[in-house]
């Protein structure tokens, strides 16, 4: 795939911890096929969590969610300095030329730097767009509508520091943010790189309650696919696009361009609107392309990070 990420060191990016950067690079991967997977319920614990119990059957209750969301530590290592391109605010998105198949639905526009609000860990400049490598990553896509979400990747492998989640598990995963209301009433499509590669999709829902302070790691509970197909293992150096989708009240998730995971959203996924974003726990990787839907007069830039 090759990429070209403008973006400077000005005052919108100062906002978000952004960097620019302007970068290209190429890989070669082939999609997976979709199956019918066996009915199943699993009512388990969040993306950022999963303690050692079997998936729960029909009807039973969600799992206390574990996630732990607290201050990621940040190794100390200082990015290379990349050329500049004299988009100095973070204002031209990342968009290189497609490589995998185009999936069917909503438009798309491509997100520019100025627009993704990190409010745990930092964007770095990168070779071939931004990079992360920070154990923990949060942030959401100002001016999307929270419906469709497209991240096309580089994964790099482990951070170099690790976190634990809330339970004492560590995990290591990537992935999507759809209907974000707040941290604490979302929608995770995520995947999960180790102990397990797995694609994972997790409702948080806590009513009212808006900060963490307030639902901490409860409220998740996981959404059961009527199609799913396995997800590659992810290696460091592979290239890989993850494509998460609403339409009604059904979910359609792609890694690749092919459908990996479809299935019907509950009342609590279909109470939720806001906006996409962006979820890492102990994994580095760089962020090649980032598209998402646009909401009409949505604001689409980040709030001063506190």
């Amino acid at each position: 795939m090759k990429g070209r990420f403008h973006n400077g060191a000005g005052a919108g990016c100062a906002l978000l911890l952004l960097t620019a950067c302007h970068s290209s690079g190429t890989a070669d991967l082939s999609p997976t096929a979709a199956h019918t997977p066996e009915s199943s319920r699993a009512d388990e614990a969040p993306p950022g969590d999963d303690p050692a119990a079997s998936p729960a059957g029909p009807g039973s209750s969600a799992a206390p969610d574990s996630s732990d969301l607290g201050e990621a530590a940040r190794p100390g290592t200082d990015p290379p300095t990349p050329p500049s391109t004299g988009d100095t605010e973070g204002n031209v998105p990342l968009a290189p030329s497609r490589r995998f198949p185009p999936v069917p639905g909503r438009t798309l526009r491509a997100i520019a730097p100025a627009q993704i609000c990190a409010t745990l860990g930092e964007l770095l400049p990168a070779a071939a767009g931004l990079r992360v490598d920070d154990p923990k990553l949060r942030a959401t896509l100002a001016g999307s509508d929270g419906n469709a979400i497209e991240l096309s990747f580089r994964y790099l492998g482990p951070t170099a520091q690790t976190t634990r989640l809330g339970s004492g598990t560590e995990r290591r995963q990537l992935g999507l943010e759809l209907s974000a209301r707040d941290t604490c009433n979302l929608l995770y499509v995520m995947w999960r790189i180790d102990p397990e590669s797995e694609l994972v999709v997790q409702v948080k829902s806590n009513g009212d309650q808006s900060t963490h302070a307030e639902c901490e790691n409860r409220g998740y509970h996981r959404l059961r696919p009527t199609i799913s197909a396995p997800v590659p293992t992810l290696t460091p150096g592979a290239e890989h696009q993850l494509h998460a989708e609403i339409a009604g009240e059904t979910l359609s998730v792609h890694v690749d361009g092919s459908l990996v995971w479809s299935g019907p959203l509950d009342d609590d996924a279909l109470a939720l609107h806001g906006r996409s974003g962006l979820r890492s726990d102990n994994a580095r990787f760089e962020l090649l392309e980032l598209l998402a839907d646009e909401r009409a007069g949505a604001l689409a830039t980040c709030p001063p990070r506190p």
